[in-house]
């Protein structure tokens, strides 16, 4: 992978009057950076791959065959050496393959790199104005925030990581079957979005009381257009959508005493969802074995089941749309224990919007939908400041309970993972941070963290599937961590030309899960995509001219060049393990100057 970008920004204030200001802001951020290559490590063979998917799709025109997509170019890369199609996937488990087999033997590497030819690439411009006016009366301060930003942006992904000829017969001179790749898939993404915000805010009762009142208002629009690819078939997928949210809150805060507060708080949050899906078939490379069409049902614009061809919706082309409303409040009690520490205690409530799973295959009658995530949150915690403030320690235990837990899922009746609302779930730990700073101006600072996270109950969609693949309740959370550690230590050295000052990091997490779609826990005969605990240590060094606006900064990411996974995918129908791993060591030099 590689870093590329690009970013500008410029800032002005007008001060109109001494009550009046008046900040405006342009951003520009063009981002051409490709992350790591994504590395096969493992691909389903038979009978597992014709076993882990059962038949999908309806009558009248399904179901189709059962088996995973390495299961079907497999059966028909072997139709030349067993003279049809190779059911049993004889041919590619031999020891003499077809090279356009997809097995393990063939596409893993084992070497931090992938064999693929398909495009790879991600690129996003973005561009944003940002308004602030402030306005300073007596007792009432009146603050309006008004930005636009847009987005457009374009990426790609050999997601099987193995060449394919793609277009190309698989009986040379024979029937029309065609070769596709196993899993390709692009994605457009073309966004322009405006908010605005006004407030007001005050201190009242003898400055007992401060108050903040508030409307927000959010609109966005634009597309989300997912081509992808797979053997039966390339199909157009994603869609437009047309988003709007808008929102009145208040918060109060009233000291009750010299050391006791309380803070109240609430939000009505009003949101309103348009999706429009624009997606069809493009390609039916393996038509001829079904009669000329898929063994799928496809969709006409009411959403009558009917025969696929080029151009047959995979959903009805039809805008589906999504409303919801909440009100959350918040509730804070803070104690001040003399100057230096101040314990506290929190209740909130939160959601997450609901939406619409925009990759659909195989055909569906309608768009799926899925509803909000709530969440409350309870917190309770220390701040203080010791030693003449060179000391601060502070401290957290929480406790978060989820209900209509959306969660990202990977079962074998779709293809490719979507969203739908799990259960209830809890989230609880602790965090510590402490930060000294010595009488020779050594600074320390340290974080640790522990986290508990665990499934109380699973809807019928979460548990999905077969014996092979689906959540239980003791199935672990994605990406979470038991334990992470944070240190650091630096200190700044004064010269007659400026100052230098070096600083190293260690981090330290414990092992976790890295499966992004929803099942962290592998079918039975495949290992689980696991990352064991690691630490990586970094140096830098940043100097600052005395006389000018100029600094230098260089360093160096992970010095001990540590191996790690940043990412994991399987999927029953894409049938492979995708993973990820950190760079390893680099170097970097930065050159600033102010003025």
């Amino acid at each position: 992978g590689n870093q590329d970008y690009t970013s500008a920004r410029l800032a002005f204030r007008f001060l109109a009057t001494e009550n009046l200001t008046a900040d405006l802001a342009f951003d520009y951020y063009d981002d051409k950076t490709n992350g790591p290559p994504m590395l096969i490590t493992r691909v389903d063979g038979f009978p597992n791959n014709f076993a882990v998917v059962p038949s999908l799709g309806e009558p009248p025109f399904g179901p189709g065959p059962p088996g995973n997509f390495p299961y079907i170019n497999n059966l028909a890369a072997g139709i030349t050496t067993v003279g049809g199609p190779d059911g049993l996937n004889v041919a590619c488990e031999s020891a003499g393959a077809p090279v356009a087999c997809y097995t393990s033997a063939l596409a893993v590497t084992g070497n931090n790199t992938n064999l693929g030819t398909g495009p790879n690439y991600s690129e996003m411009e973005n561009q944003a104005a940002t308004l602030t006016l402030v306005w300073e009366l007596d007792e009432i301060t009146a603050k309006l925030i008004a930005a636009h930003r847009s987005l457009d942006g374009s990426f790609a992904s050999d997601r099987d990581g193995y060449p394919q000829a793609d277009g190309d017969q698989w009986i040379p001179g024979g029937p029309p079957a065609f070769i596709n790749p196993v899993t390709h898939y692009f994605d457009t993404f073309i966004q322009d979005q405006t908010s605005i915000e006004m407030q007001l805010s005050g201190t009242s009762f003898d400055s007992q009381v401060d108050w903040v009142i508030g409307v927000y208002d959010f609109e966005e629009d634009g597309e989300n257009i997912n081509p992808v690819d797979f053997p039966p078939a390339s199909i157009q997928s994603g869609g437009y959508f047309d988003y709007s949210s808008e929102a009145i809150f208040a918060q109060i805060t009233a000291r009750v005493s010299e050391s006791f507060s309380v803070t109240a708080g609430v939000r009505y949050t009003k949101e309103n969802r348009d999706y429009t899906p624009d997606q069809y078939v493009e390609e039916m490379p393996l038509a001829f074995f079904f009669g000329g069409t898929l063994p799928y049902n496809c969709y006409d614009a009411k959403g009558s089941p009917a025969a696929c061809t080029i151009g047959s919706r995979v959903v009805p082309f039809e805008t589906v749309n999504n409303k919801m409303s909440e009100t959350t409040p918040m509730f804070n009690l803070a104690y001040q224990l003399g100057n230096e520490t101040m314990v506290y205690a929190t209740y909130s409530e939160g959601f997450k919007v609901g939406g619409f799973n925009q990759r659909i295959f195989p055909p569906e009658p309608s768009l799926p939908k899925f509803k909000p995530e709530y969440v409350k949150s309870y917190e309770a915690g220390i701040k203080t400041e010791l030693l003449e403030n060179d000391l601060r320690i502070n401290a957290a235990v929480y406790v978060t309970d989820y209900t209509d837990l959306q969660l990202l899922i990977a079962e074998p009746s779709r293809v490719g993972p979507y969203v739908t609302n799990a259960g209830e779930a809890t989230i609880e730990g602790f965090e510590l941070e402490v930060s000294f700073v010595s009488s020779s101006q050594v600074i320390l600072d340290f974080a640790a963290g522990y986290t508990d996270a665990g499934y109380d109950r699973l809807n019928p969609a979460a548990l999905k599937g077969d014996q092979l693949v689906g959540l239980t309740l003791d199935s672990p959370f994605g990406f979470i961590s038991e334990w992470n550690t944070h240190l650091s230590i630096s200190k700044a050295f004064q010269f007659a030309g400026g100052m230098l000052m070096p600083r190293i990091d260690w981090t330290w997490r414990s092992g976790f899960y890295t499966n992004a779609s929803g099942v962290p826990l592998p079918p039975p005969w495949a290992d689980a995509l696991y990352q064991p605990d690691y630490s990586v240590f970094n140096l830098s060094s940043r100097w600052e001219s005395a006389s000018t606006g100029l600094n230098l900064t260089a360093g160096i990411e992970n010095l001990g060049d540590e191996e790690y996974a940043i990412f994991g995918d399987y999927q029953p129908n894409f049938g492979s393990d995708a993973e990820a791993y950190d760079r390893g060591r680099q170097w970097y030099l930065m050159v600033g100057y102010e003025f």
